[in-house]
């Protein structure tokens, strides 16, 4: 629906957004806990209204549990970041204009009708300076809502749209600038009007479409979104990339393969996190991964059409802005791209649960996840996706299509050493990817003994020895490279040299001269005057047939 207005007055105002006059209507005021909103009730002489001034009022700004209200929703998908309050005007009344509609709509003049209601509420002798928050002079947001359903009118200027007035008209002294026009019915339902006044004030708040403006329109986004295709007459659900945008719903980020949980988008009292984000390494796309239950305003009048996972493939290469989900041929790829398992669906199938028997998004599923251009390494695979509800899960693995080389551990503190004694140290070499591994091992530093062998295969142990014969005294790091047809790998050794065990006499050396003073302090305890912590080798504080022992294998 909203596609098609944008059409219509694009080719009756020779423009297609109101983002062409960002000047006055892209608004900051989001930033501001409380938001006054104006609107102005349009009656007719041949189109009287329907919908009583309690009845829009509740429309506008009711804040009753269980009533479906412009207040409502934004209080639901901010977190309570955005409270919409009638101001000093309140809902106002219906304001029968001097003119009929079908005056207005054959003159092509909203300015005139809106002139003339301003020139009703000016009488009122108001003061509008609460609806200017930042004092630009202009009036922050304006809606007009027009008596009767515009679809039994045809399809003129009363079309629901959103424009400027560039200051023509002025309220309380206050200039109108941008400004949505709606209706009090649309399309013979009382709950449409509501769902495009809805759209209008994200584009109040900065917010951008997700629906593609260009003539080869194609479906990105689907139900999922209210900013997406309105067509959905019923879609009421704001994804979690909308509401990240604006900064009302954080991303959890997944670096590391696992089972995670999550809870559905827009649940009060989670306790998991709501909406996940899965990079794709090398490139600025990436995944959002959100569950949508019947939860908030996805179950306003018919909700959501489907249950489960939902997951959006981002192409951060493309900046937010006016049109920026249009898509190929002017993109090479859609912006935000719902994938949908559900084929021919057109989304309405695309949330994926264990009841629909779509369980898996991976680099060989249909829809795939691999990027755009197919050169992200490595691959991501999400699987096990759970039944929907409250709370799903599911797990998050990575692979490659190539031999990828993993060594286990890539960093190795020995501690201390005594110097002229030798250790071992076990290193696993895997394959994370497909394919045959050979690997070769190869070190710069001489203390650290390697195979001088390929070593085939993907899972295998081998043995690096480090020996400190020659090595001084003091900390050391040293490296290890593992060159394989699966990548390189470095891993790094650290080790601190201490003196030889069983240097009694402090000479450097391990020898029959360390013998005397061994004998010395032989039988003593820590804190005995014939205690030497020189000669207690195994440093349990006490000189005993234990140290006598380690001497003698010292001396040997």
């Amino acid at each position: 629906m909203f596609k098609k207005v944008i059409i219509f007055f694009g080719i009756l105002f020779l423009s297609s957004s109101l983002y062409l006059f960002p000047d006055t209507v892209v608004s900051t005021k989001a930033k501001a806990t409380q938001i006054k909103i104006l609107p102005i009730l349009l009656d007719f002489k041949d189109v009287p209204h329907q919908r009583t001034e309690t009845e829009m009022f509740e429309f506008f700004f009711s804040d009753k549990e269980g009533i479906k209200s412009l207040h409502n929703y934004y209080a639901e998908v901010t977190k309570g970041r955005v409270d919409i309050q009638p101001g000093v005007y309140s809902i106002g009344k219906w304001l029968k204009l001097p003119q009929k509609k079908s005056y207005y709509d054959a003159q092509n003049s909203i300015v005139q009708a809106a002139q003339d209601a301003a020139d009703l509420i000016n009488q009122l002798k108001l003061n509008f300076k609460e609806y200017d928050s930042d004092n630009d002079g202009y009036l922050d947001f304006v809606i007009f809502i027009q008596a009767g359903d515009p679809v039994k009118s045809g399809r003129g200027s009363f079309w629901p749209h959103s424009y400027s007035l560039r200051g023509a008209v002025s309220i309380g002294g206050i200039k109108v600038g941008g400004y949505n026009m709606n209706a009090e019915i649309f399309q013979s339902n009382t709950h449409q009007p509501l769902q495009v006044i809805c759209h209008e004030f994200y584009h109040y708040l900065g917010g951008w479409d997700l629906y593609s403006y260009n003539g080869d329109y194609k479906n990105a986004v689907g139900p999922w979104d209210i900013m997406a295709d309105t067509t959905y007459s019923n879609n009421f659900g704001m994804s979690g990339f909308s509401r990240n945008f604006l900064g009302w719903q954080d991303t959890t980020l997944i670096t590391a393969p696992g089972s995670y949980s999550i809870d559905a988008l827009g649940e009060a009292d989670a306790d998991n996190p709501q909406l996940y984000r899965i990079n794709l390494e090398g490139t600025k796309e990436y995944f959002l991964i959100e569950n949508r239950g019947y939860s908030g305003v996805d179950t306003w009048w018919q909700g959501i059409p489907d249950l489960g996972i939902v997951i959006y493939h981002i192409d951060g290469s493309i900046p937010p802005r006016h049109m920026f989900n249009d898509g190929p041929p002017i993109f090479e790829n859609f912006a935000v791209w719902v994938e949908d398992p559900g084929a021919g669906s057109i989304k309405k199938d695309a949330a994926y649960s264990l009841e629909d028997n779509q369980t898996k998004f991976t680099p060989e599923s249909r829809p795939d996840s691999r990027d755009y251009k197919k050169k992200s390494k490595p691959l991501v695979a999400i699987t096990n996706i759970s039944k929907s509800g409250r709370t799903m899960t599911f797990d998050v693995s990575y692979q490659y299509d190539d031999p990828h080389l993993v060594v286990t551990p890539e960093k190795i503190d020995l501690g201390q050493i005594p110097q002229g004694l030798s250790t071992k140290v076990e290193v696993s070499i895997s394959n994370n990817g497909v394919g045959n591994l050979k690997t070769t091992i190869k070190s710069k530093d001489a203390w650290i003994v390697v195979p001088d062998i390929e070593i085939e295969g993907n899972n295998q142990t081998v043995d690096l020895f480090i020996d400190t014969n020659s090595i001084s005294l003091g900390k050391k790091k040293g490296r290890v490279e593992f060159i394989s047809n699966g990548g390189t790998v470095t891993m790094t050794i650290s080790v601190e040299i201490t003196t030889r065990l069983g240097d009694v006499n402090d000479d450097g050396q391990v020898n029959e001269y360390d013998i005397p003073p061994f004998m010395k302090a032989f039988g003593s305890k820590k804190g005995e005057p014939e205690y030497n912590r020189k000669a207690d080798l195994n440093q349990d504080d006490i000189v005993n047939f234990e140290d006598l022992s380690i001497l003698a294998k010292s001396i040997q």
